[in-house]
């Protein structure tokens, strides 16, 4: 029994020596296992050492994209300054003629309305450029003229206004040995002007033509007017014919002269002579006359006539006779007018002796120009339907007021 005891206790040390070891081994395995994943997680020395390498630019680039474009060179502080002059900064390889532009800019900028009354467009310039250069150089002049009344804010007023003096300029120059342009310059300043043919007073304009003039009143009145006058010259003129007045029936001649007859500015200043004599009762008599004319660009034209007038009557008593006239015609169009006048006759101003005598009328119709003929109006008719009355008046009682038909025609 004794001798079993020890033996026991040896084999069961035996036995549990092995198990123990074992497991020893198995948990130092485990252990060792956890170690080595913990020091995965923290990266050793050796480690460091090998990762710590410069990293190249490359790797931060983002992967290229063939639609995008190059960023835009910043300017150097020279470059910025050009730019603030006003210089275009061109790419290399690229300058001013050679830049491209849709052609629907044009387009655009033509349809563009004007930015506030008075203003015009490109498109507006441009039409009118186009068509105005077709014209001789007064119409060309009196169309732009128009146009800065119809366009005063004109974007394009600076070109127009050189314009305007070249064509002032050219006009009245001497004509260069074979220049066009010098011709068109002098026939410009020989044009006529087709100035207003007033009913009762004569015309500031000379010009060869033959009048035509018929009158019925109430109660008894019937006048009649046949006058031919002659041109000599664009300033000069003489004239012969048969009319009724208030003293009656008179044949008379005179001559006319223009001072001034601008095409350009649409002035005329006049002055006659006329010698005529008288019917019923018979005398002579001489009518110095003054008359002034402007023309206004409105519309087609509006003519205004102012005229002053003595009436010599050279008989006994010697007699005085005042005249003066009034008249506007406006041309709304080529084919129709419209006017109105005043006459103004009185004799015995200041006389002590003999009351003052006047008949003042008023006269308004209308022309119609069923022929124009050329630019300067040869072969040019019209015709014209007037209301005539009397507004104020002392001492004739043959008239009333009446109608009056008239025709003029321009050689």
């Amino acid at each position: 029994m004794s001798r079993l005891f020890p033996l026991s206790v040896l084999l069961l040390s035996v036995m549990v020596t092995p198990a123990w070891a074992k497991s020893k081994d198995k948990k130092d395995d485990d252990q060792e296992e956890k170690d080595d994943k913990d020091n995965k997680d923290e990266p050793s020395d050796d480690d460091l050492l090998e990762e710590d390498i410069t990293p190249n630019e490359d790797d931060f680039k983002e992967e290229a994209d063939p639609n995008d474009k190059p960023p835009p060179r910043r300017l150097d502080p020279d470059e910025e300054d050009k730019k603030e002059e006003g210089e275009l900064d061109f790419e290399e390889g690229e300058d001013e003629d050679n830049l491209q532009f849709d052609e629907n800019d044009n387009d655009e900028q033509e349809s563009l309305k004007p930015r506030g009354p008075g203003e015009d467009t490109a498109q507006l310039y441009r039409e009118a450029e186009k068509k105005y250069r077709e014209m001789s150089p007064e119409e060309e002049l009196i169309a732009w003229e128009q146009y800065l009344q119809k366009y005063p804010k004109s974007l394009f007023r600076e070109r127009i206004d050189e314009r305007v003096e070249t064509l002032s300029s050219d006009m009245y120059n001497e004509r260069v040995p074979g220049s066009d342009r010098g011709a068109r310059a002098s026939d410009a300043a020989r044009r006529e002007l087709n100035f207003f043919q007033p009913v009762h007073m004569s015309s500031a304009d000379p010009r060869q033509k033959i009048i035509l003039e018929a009158g019925w009143g109430f109660p008894n009145w019937v006048s009649v007017q046949l006058d031919y006058e002659h041109a000599f010259t664009r300033e000069a003129s003489a004239h012969a014919g048969i009319e009724r007045n208030l003293t009656g029936y008179s044949i008379g001649l005179g001559a006319k002269y223009a001072l001034i007859k601008s095409a350009r500015t649409g002035t005329i200043f006049s002055g006659g002579i006329d010698f005529y004599g008288n019917t019923l009762p018979a005398y002579a008599g001489i009518r110095p006359t003054l008359s002034f004319g402007q023309r206004i660009r409105v519309m087609e034209g509006l003519d205004l006539q102012a005229q002053v007038a003595l009436d010599l009557e050279l008989r006994k008593p010697f007699g005085v006779r005042w005249d003066a006239g009034l008249g506007a015609e406006l041309h709304p169009n080529k084919v129709v007018s419209i006017f109105v006048e005043t006459d103004i006759d009185m004799k015995y101003v200041g006389a002590q002796e003999v009351p003052l005598f006047y008949f003042n009328t008023a006269i308004f119709g209308l022309k119609f120009v069923p022929r124009a003929g050329d630019k300067d109006g040869h072969g040019r008719f019209e015709a014209g339907l007037a209301a005539d009355a009397p507004y104020a008046y002392q001492y004739w009682g043959f008239y009333r007021g009446g109608v009056d038909l008239m025709g003029a025609y321009y050689f």
